[in-house]
């Protein structure tokens, strides 16, 4: 549960902020699994931030004590009552931006703190792990006896996967293997006319044909 004392001097709330309400379906499209925590959090932290609610999370917005001391009597805090009812908000929001495994590791919290937390440490371990091998496929990727164009593909595939987890690459580390591979088929083509070769890179990155002159 919220931790909470009760005050011994004056403390009123001359105004209160809206509860803030939130729709997952188009505010938390990202559904968080096992593989794309890096990219959910990311949403998350962009929609806490917009609407001035990042303290709920990081701890720097407490919840306030239950009761206030006003008047030499004990009152109930209606600060209280607004933390609670907006964390619940929080808190519901995270649940309808998961999947049932992430939402079965965050119904044992009681706060959207502890809920945010709880996620982070089940899954960003494993973000991690798919992000290395996601990375050691790139490196290791060859044609074989795939076409250029489904090569090319597949770089690229690996390209956007990294990039929808947070991770996303350059442009010198996606053209790395396509560059070995076009060094590659140069050196292996070369023969005694001239050799002219156009490759296409699908990568936002304009490379001009080689002309090879063999003496």
């Amino acid at each position: 549960m919220a931790e909470h004392t009760p005050l011994t001097s004056s403390t009123s709330l001359s105004s209160q902020k809206e509860l803030v309400e939130f729709n997952t379906v188009t505010q938390l499209p990202i559904k968080l699994n096992s593989s794309n925590y890096p990219a959910w959090y990311k949403q998350i932290d962009s929609l806490l931030v917009a609407r001035d609610l990042v303290g709920y999370v990081t701890g720097d917005t407490p919840c306030p004590p239950a009761t206030i001391r006003s008047d030499g009597k004990t009152t109930t805090n209606p600060a209280y009552s607004h933390w609670i009812r907006q964390d619940k908000l929080l808190y519901i929001a995270f649940l309808g931006s998961c999947d049932p495994e992430a939402r079965s590791i965050m119904a044992s919290a009681d706060t959207s703190r502890e809920a945010l937390l709880s996620l982070q440490r089940a899954f960003s371990n494993r973000s991690r792990s798919r992000i290395m091998s996601l990375k050691e496929r790139l490196s290791s990727i060859s044609k074989g006896n795939s076409s250029v164009l489904s090569y090319l593909q597949s770089i690229k595939s690996i390209g956007d996967e990294l990039s929808l987890i947070g991770h996303p690459l350059d442009d010198l580390d996606l053209n790395i293997q396509p560059l070995r591979f076009l060094s590659r088929l140069i050196m292996s083509d070369v023969t005694t006319k001239d050799i002219t070769i156009g490759v296409v890179i699908p990568l936002d990155t304009n490379l001009p044909p080689v002309t090879i002159n063999p003496s």
